[in-house]
């Protein structure tokens, strides 16, 4: 009879590890979506997004206004950015497949006028790859 409950115990203690082991491990690591708009004050002229799926980089053109978005990304130091040049409505995209899984990632929108500066730009929005 005694050796039958400790025979019980080491089973229920033994189940009851792996349980642990279970439900305790680290899930796979999913990125963060991101996404930012220009500060213009009415409707926005510009959106922009980052898909941890592919790494990829997106900038959207949402008014006729005479000026384009801009999007910067910056990771450990790197920066890219990318432009929307095409008009209202028209998107344009990039992958950047180098960013290890897991890095924080941050992006910024503007809108950038004819003379190419910065306008109604975006605070750092962060996620990550």
């Amino acid at each position: 009879m005694r050796e039958k409950m400790r025979v019980r115990g080491f089973l229920t203690a033994g189940i009851a590890s792996v349980a642990a082991l279970i439900f305790s491990s680290t899930p796979a690591f999913a990125g963060e979506f991101i996404m930012a708009h220009t500060t213009d004050g009415k409707d926005w002229g510009g959106k922009a997004f980052f898909d941890p799926n592919g790494d990829r980089l997106k900038v959207c053109d949402l008014k006729a206004d005479g000026m384009f978005p801009e999007v910067l990304m910056r990771w450990d130091g790197a920066y890219t950015s990318i432009h929307e040049r095409h008009g209202s409505g028209k998107c344009d995209s990039v992958s950047r497949e180098d960013i290890p899984e897991g890095m924080n990632v941050e992006i910024r929108i503007c809108l950038l006028d004819r003379n190419w500066n910065n306008r109604y730009c975006s605070r750092w929005v962060g996620g990550s790859a």
